[in-house]
């Protein structure tokens, strides 16, 4: 089994792009490729085993928490250059004198 990547590697197969994207087309009533398929040692004839949905619910919950995630993490990361660059640029005055008594 395999799923979707942008490496487009096929078990058995490695990389070859064709094969990738006519996986994605076939289906349980067509479940052959429509041409063999080039390899580097010949052509193969595939045919789809099995195929599994999939689970849209926990994608959406997942999609949402990663994207939760990804937004704090943008924003830490704006904040973080944000101080670097704020405490790179800022003049730090201090200026010692007499306190006043503490109650005072």
């Amino acid at each position: 089994s395999f799923a979707k990547s942008a490496s487009a590697q096929v078990p058995d197969f490695g990389a070859n792009p064709v094969a990738m994207s006519e996986a994605f087309k076939v289906t349980k009533e067509k479940p052959y490729f429509g041409s063999p398929v080039k390899l580097d040692d010949g052509f193969a004839f595939i045919k789809l085993k099995n195929k599994t949905e999939a689970d849209w619910k926990k994608f959406e919950v997942e999609h949402d928490n990663l994207a939760d995630a990804l937004h704090k993490q943008n924003a830490q990361t704006r904040f973080m250059a944000w101080m670097t660059n704020a405490e790179k640029n800022a003049t730090i005055k201090r200026e010692l004198g007499q306190s006043a008594p503490v109650g005072e």
